[in-house]
């Protein structure tokens, strides 16, 4: 008969072999076939470990195989003393998504986990899992390869994966986060450039010539676009915020940022040019200056998208976005000696190493210069000493 237990580590509050609700690692004791054992099973979840040696107890001995088979339903209902505490892989996704909410998380932060949920649903269903606790290590294993992605979105989507199953774990729904020991994949991205100084000029060109829904250029809408433009360039802004304008988040010649974590408020200060051409924009009756409100969110973002793709288009512009202008906000600033530390702040990223990871390694400009400084270093010989040692070779 083989028993499975906790042995708890000094740092756990718990000492007790009967208690689980922790994350200590698992050994089982016993006799099986005349043979006694007593040794750790290099697992966390309870679970898991309950069908290791139910395995073998069926087969009559122990072997070196711990590979983690996902139990069925009536064994993962019979690994806990009460089933009722049980947590179906629905529930833990509704609770997930609530809690999201709850956390005043933006909608497009919420609509990025759902079709993950959806195919964990699926794969679910498929495999016959009902409860969270069959989900192990090879499970996660199993739903990551019928991701048909690349390798960066599938790197994001174990980011998420891995949130989800770290809320499970903190909920005690789970022993262990199966989703932290899948190695993230390989990614290599070329990093989006910024725009250019001749690039923005042809863009602002365009916009004074855009056309309007009266088919005439220079009109209101002309006006608007060249104002988004300037806003997006010189406030570094995303496109959902930018939209968002209105006079309560202008104070003076700044335009309000965010609110950081310690109440502090940052704004950042904006040219001339751009409260020229704003004041000539007509505001819409909801106050903003660039969404009516009519509509959500999402759809005036899409539409301004579009709208830039047929303006770059216009001006012979390739690969450009509207995230390009945040990118040469940052860019123009680190070219100019701003710290990347202060960078990070303008452009509300929640860590330095976010800023850093995307932004210095690859700014061509700081590279050239640092090129430069490398061959100011070099001790060569003048031009004459070099003809006469080569004549005299």
């Amino acid at each position: 008969m083989l028993a499975i237990y906790r042995r708890h580590t000094k740092r756990c509050p718990f000492s007790s072999v009967r208690e689980w609700r922790c994350g200590c690692p698992i050994w089982v004791s016993g006799t099986i076939s005349a043979a006694t054992i007593r040794r750790s099973l290099n697992l966390v979840s309870r679970a898991a470990a309950q069908s290791i040696i139910d395995r073998w107890e069926k087969q009559g001995f122990v072997d070196d195989d711990l590979s983690l088979p996902c139990p069925s339903n009536e064994e993962a209902e019979s690994s806990l003393r009460n089933p009722s505490e049980l947590t179906t892989v629905n529930e833990a996704i509704q609770e997930f998504l609530l809690d999201m909410e709850d956390r005043h998380l933006e909608e497009s932060t919420i609509r990025t986990y759902r079709p993950l949920f959806n195919e964990l649903k699926l794969f679910c269903e498929s495999a016959g899992i009902q409860y969270l606790c069959q989900i192990n290590l090879d499970q996660a294993r199993k739903f990551r390869r019928s991701w048909n992605t690349a390798a960066n979105t599938s790197a994001k989507r174990l980011e998420r994966l891995r949130a989800f199953f770290k809320f499970c774990q903190d909920n005690q729904w789970i022993d262990d986060n199966p989703a932290t020991k899948l190695k993230s994949p390989k990614t290599d991205t070329p990093p989006t450039l910024p725009f250019t100084q001749d690039e923005m000029a042809a863009i602002l060109a365009g916009c004074d010539s855009f056309w309007g829904s009266n088919k005439k250029p220079g009109g209101q809408n002309a006006k608007r676009l060249k104002a988004f433009v300037l806003l997006m360039r010189y406030a570094g802004l995303r496109i959902s915020d930018a939209i968002q304008l209105n006079d309560e988040r202008i104070q003076g010649n700044r335009i309000f940022l965010y609110t950081q974590k310690t109440s502090v408020h940052v704004y950042v200060p904006m040219p001339p040019i751009f409260f020229e051409v704003l004041y000539q924009v007509e505001k819409y009756q909801s106050g903003y200056y660039f969404w009516s409100k009519k509509g959500k969110l999402r759809s005036r973002c899409a539409n301004l998208q579009l709208t830039l793709k047929t303006l770059f288009a216009n001006v012979g512009i390739q690969h450009g976005h509207a995230h390009r202008f945040r990118d040469t906000f940052a860019v123009e600033l680190l070219k100019k000696g701003v710290p990347i530390e202060e960078v990070s702040v303008l452009l509300g990223h929640q860590s330095e190493k976010i800023t850093r990871k995307h932004y210095s390694p690859w700014v061509k400009d700081r590279q050239d210069i640092l090129e430069q400084h490398v061959m100011k270093g070099w001790d060569l010989p003048d031009e004459k000493r070099v003809i006469a040692f080569l004549k005299t070779s």
